[in-house]
């Protein structure tokens, strides 16, 4: 609501307009076509049509559903790191679709994601052996009765709050589980990224070894390629997503034989 609260409540001219997409995509490195809309007191076809214009004069790089700043289209850290506070009731709705996938004695994997955090929150009082590399995921589960939990050990990642490295590798080689659960750092239509290169192998590992990889995350992952490559997109089973993706993007995944479930 920057942009309106510096010009007012009048309607905005299509260069100022224009101009306040810029500063809104440039300065949170991504928004939604919806996103900006309200922003801005416009709808959404109006945005879409500025979104093409300034895509062509490379400002900004479009994606399915909105837009992301054109200095980080390829980038070492993901934009939610910056933004993981946001989309939270997006989240909520990922998760509430996700659980529905988890039957009684299940062994799944929980892998560290403010995603996937919010499904171990809703998890039912099924028994259930669950794994996971996330701290904040096992201190969540650690009064859960119903639950066998299994920490996945490795070196600490502060900022993600997480377990990785060779020796989470090693574990995750000698273990299989029913389902994965995955927060997705990037992805496109073909293949998702992360920002490390030892993040990506040990998502890759845990999606060779589960029967059934289920990826959850909202739309300002879409569109994003970071450093370090992870997997093709079919590798998914299911694709998790919040409701604003685009029946393009929607219908372009699923043609790869990744079923995508919108929450």
């Amino acid at each position: 609501k920057i942009i309106r609260a510096k010009l007012g409540k009048r309607p905005l001219m299509n260069e100022e307009r224009r101009s306040g997409i810029l500063d809104i995509v440039n300065t949170k490195r991504s928004r939604t076509v919806k996103e900006l809309a309200e922003e801005l007191y416009v709808d959404g076809s109006t945005i879409r049509k500025d979104l093409k214009i300034l895509h062509k004069k490379n400002l900004l790089k479009r994606t399915f559903g909105g837009a992301v700043s054109s200095s980080y289209s390829v980038t070492y850290e993901p934009v939610h790191l910056i933004h993981k506070e946001e989309f939270i009731e997006d989240k909520k709705a990922i998760a509430v679709k996700a659980v529905e996938l988890i039957n009684e004695n299940d062994t799944i994997f929980l892998e560290a994601s403010t995603t996937v955090l919010h499904l171990a929150k809703i998890l039912p009082f099924k028994k259930l052996t669950v794994l996971t590399n996330s701290i904040d995921i096992v201190n969540e589960l650690s009064n859960h009765s119903e639950i066998n939990l299994y920490v996945i050990g490795g070196k600490w990642r502060n900022e993600a709050r997480e377990l990785y490295g060779i020796i989470a590798e090693r574990t995750l080689k000698e273990l299989k589980v029913d389902k994965a659960f995955l927060g997705i750092s990037s992805f496109t239509a073909d293949t998702m990224t992360a920002s490390d290169v030892s993040i990506a192998n040990l998502k890759r590992l845990i999606i060779e070894n589960s029967k059934e990889s289920i990826g959850l995350t909202d739309l300002s992952k879409f569109g994003q390629e970071l450093f370090a490559y992870v997997s093709p997109i079919s590798s998914l089973r299911y694709l998790i997503i919040d409701k604003n993706l685009s029946l393009e993007a929607k219908e372009k995944i699923e043609k790869s034989g990744t079923t995508v479930i919108l929450a």
